[in-house]
């Protein structure tokens, strides 16, 4: 990929977010939470393990966008969700926590990354290279995306009127 091509990669989830983020409030106000979560988690699993074993740069460019498209759904209710369900006092908080996770995560993505290329030098291109860490995210968050159903709906519910 040259560097127009890459810059397109980066953006894609970005892009995505953005545009189903006004869908996202009401959806998340018609269906069920636990059902949308379940599906948005394994969709962004799914998403980042194709991204991972992608042969293209189209195959590269759908799972970014589907990355984006998936992550809408975290990024718009679990705010709303921290908001009705912290204690009064802690609502600062449980945000700053919640918010300081993003970060803290993509950190942890590109240390692991970095720890995983530097010391699984092989000449297998899932062992090596960018591509195992996508993959060990996509594993991780499909049981992660299915253990949503099994949360009881009424922890994930919040009122109608605090959803955008």
């Amino acid at each position: 990929l040259g560097y127009f091509e890459l810059g397109v990669l980066g953006a894609l989830p970005y892009i995505a977010l953005s545009l189903v983020s006004p869908l996202v409030g009401a959806l998340l106000q018609r269906a069920r939470v636990r059902r949308v979560l379940l599906i948005a988690v394994v969709t962004n699993g799914i998403a980042c393990a194709l991204f991972g074993l992608a042969p293209c740069a189209w195959l590269l460019q759908l799972t970014r966008f589907g990355v984006g498209l998936s992550q809408a759904f975290a990024v718009i209710y679990f705010p709303v969700w921290t908001d009705s369900k912290a204690p009064p006092e802690s609502k600062t908080f449980y945000m700053s926590m919640m918010q300081a996770g993003v970060p803290l995560g993509i950190v942890f993505g590109y240390l692991t990354g970095g720890l995983l290329t530097s010391f699984l030098r092989t000449d297998h291109a899932l062992v090596a290279g960018w591509r195992l860490p996508f993959l060990l995210q996509g594993a991780a968050l499909v049981p992660l995306g299915l253990a949503f159903g099994t949360v009881p709906e009424s922890m994930l519910q919040v009122s109608p009127d605090a959803l955008p």
